[in-house]
């Protein structure tokens, strides 16, 4: 009677573990390559020229402005180029480390555009203001020092905190 009762109760507490390991294996979230991939920005073609249009950061308007009404809406937009090798990666590697903003992130204030141009012709625009930068459909977050490459060059310029 006690090698039955001692074989119920381990079999009991095998089962028991197997489900609770089970269990919190399931839980544990499955990282793919893919996953990664889309959570920084990833940019694999040569680039030419990336080209910079900016609005003083501070201005504050009634309502946001939206990317494709960018150029339309401010007079006073500054804009300049760069082609030179070591500033377009130094910018390139900077967005790269960018993160994905929080899904709660509010909509995009637009305060200054880059256009990327590439060796192969085409060309991708990405649009942010002091918090976001929004590129290819996704809201990733804006660091100081991405904000302060970006107006480096411009008469709008304004005092970030590394």
């Amino acid at each position: 009677m006690k090698k039955v009762d001692f074989c119920f109760i381990f079999l009991f507490l095998l089962l028991i573990g197997c489900t609770n390991r089970q269990s919190k294996e399931n839980k544990t979230p499955i990282i793919t390559k893919e996953d990664s991939y889309y959570n920084n920005i990833v940019i694999n073609n040569d680039i030419d020229n990336i080209v910079f249009y900016s609005e003083d950061i501070e201005v504050e308007t009634s309502f946001n402005i939206q990317c494709n009404d960018f150029l339309n809406t401010f007079s006073d937009i500054d804009s300049y180029s760069i082609n030179n090798r070591i500033e377009i990666d130094e910018f390139i590697n900077e967005l790269k480390r960018t993160n994905l903003a929080d899904k709660n992130s509010a909509a995009i204030d637009t305060r200054y555009i880059v256009k990327i141009q590439y060796k192969n012709g085409s060309n991708e625009i990405l649009c942010g203001d002091r918090f976001n930068i929004q590129f290819r459909n996704k809201i990733y977050k804006a660091s100081p020092i991405i904000i302060s490459k970006i107006y480096s060059h411009s008469n709008n310029l304004l005092d970030i905190k590394h």
